[in-house]
């Protein structure tokens, strides 16, 4: 992932494989759930380099310190989170999640329109925006879409993906996700691919 700072420092090479052995074990988010519920946060905060290609596109770990947490105390919110936060990548305090929660509500205003997500890996994200639209009155179609192949596409001027990771999915995740998430708008559609070029 960041090859210079692996390569230079002993310690987070050790760190990053254990990293992909937790990953390739499915471990990852219950690992984190684990340290966060008893107070810790484990977190890369070295510097990240640019990309080869151009460097004057510069990258930094952003981590906010507010404090208000408005998804701490939405029920509904809460319920779908936690029947699919294994089946998501997108877990950080659960702001981001939330933040995609909170802009379907806002989508229904609009009265019409399909949602799409692109990139939905094992469908926790997806089934977020699909319950919150069935909340919403949105009546129209979810779009989930994944190559099912990991990242594909990968260029030069990425950070962070080469290509490949994220392939450990199928669309038997997303059936499993779709069934503990309590959604009952049967207006979903997973498509695989990755659009055209």
């Amino acid at each position: 992932m960041r090859s210079d700072f692996q390569t230079a420092t002993p310690f987070a090479r050790t760190a990053f494989a254990l990293k992909e052995i937790f990953h390739a074990l499915g471990l990852g988010p219950f690992t984190k759930n684990l340290l966060r519920r008893a107070g810790f946060e484990l977190r890369y905060v070295g510097a990240i380099a640019p990309a080869a290609a151009d460097p004057d596109i510069r990258h930094s770990q952003v981590w906010p310190f507010a404090t208000y947490s408005p998804w701490l105390t939405d029920s509904p919110f809460r319920r779908i989170y936690d029947a699919v936060k294994y089946h998501t990548q997108v877990d950080h305090y659960l702001y981001l999640c939330y933040d995609l929660w909170q802009l379907v509500a806002e989508a229904a205003k609009l009265g019409r329109g399909d949602l799409l997500e692109v990139g939905s890996w094992r469908g926790g994200t997806g089934c977020v925006i699909a319950k919150q639209a069935e909340l919403s009155g949105i009546r129209n179609i979810v779009y989930l879409c994944d190559t099912f192949k990991g990242v594909v596409k990968a260029g030069a001027l990425d950070p962070r993906y080469k290509g490949g990771e994220l392939a450990d999915t199928q669309t038997e995740n997303f059936a499993s996700a779709i069934s503990t998430s309590t959604y009952t708008n049967r207006r979903l559609t997973v498509w695989a691919g990755c659009g055209r070029d």
